[in-house]
């Protein structure tokens, strides 16, 4: 059986009511499609929404930081810079990663890192806060470079709504992590270490949720 105006099986052919594609379990129809599409977007607007507040949640409780473990202003000032020293310097490497690795894999990755930094940076001394920064900042550095692409490869027609999407997450977890750190934190009781603390839990969903996609093979075109 072949597909309406050209040769081949099938099951290679995408129609107008339904579209075939190729796998090792058989046929998926356009409802299973849309639905990994569906899912797809969602673990990318979880990914995107753990971008920012890892960053942006310091600011609000340096103060208090620099107060309970005795840093000095200028190693409050480099604390500052980690992150974004890292968004320079470890972006480069995440083209190559994902080359050899695949995008998923290293995103997700990249997302564990991002909430084993987020827990690090809390535990203990100035020592594991420099050194949680660090492993957030890279996390978040190679991330930035792999969502646009992910989202240029696998929503081809709709590129423009799914970055709308990741810019949106983007943009308002910095807004909500600047604003709930602070009543997160006292209402947990636990200080400046619960308010940044606290963060680590919507990673660690995000993860979760990536987790089935990054154990399948790259595919390409839409999810």
């Amino acid at each position: 059986m072949t597909a309406p105006g050209g040769p081949g099986p099938w099951w290679g052919w995408v129609t107008r009511g339904t579209r075939a594609i190729r796998s090792g379990t058989g046929v998926h129809t356009m409802a299973a499609v849309q639905r990994r599409v569906v899912v797809v977007g969602v673990g990318i607007a979880l990914v995107a929404f753990n971008l920012r507040p890892a960053v942006a949640s310091v600011g609000p409780v340096l103060p208090e930081v620099r107060s309970g473990l005795g840093l000095s202003a200028t190693a409050t000032s480099v604390l500052t810079m980690v992150p974004v020293l890292c968004f320079g310097l470890l972006a480069a490497v995440a083209p190559a990663l994902a080359r050899r690795n695949g995008i998923e894999r290293v995103l997700l990755g990249a997302v564990v890192l991002l909430c084993g930094g987020l827990a690090v940076r809390v535990l203990g001394g100035p020592a594991l806060l420099f050194a949680g920064t660090a492993v957030v900042g890279g996390a978040i550095a190679v991330s930035n470079v792999l969502v646009p692409p992910l989202v240029k490869r696998d929503f081809g027609r709709h590129t423009g709504t799914m970055m709308g999407v990741y810019t949106m997450a983007v943009a308002g977890s910095a807004a909500v992590a600047a604003g709930l750190t602070v009543p997160v934190g006292d209402a947990l009781g636990l200080g400046w270490r619960g308010a940044l603390g606290i963060w680590a839990v919507p990673v660690a969903l995000a993860a979760l949720v990536w987790l089935p996609r990054a154990r399948r093979p790259a595919s390409g075109g839409e999810p």
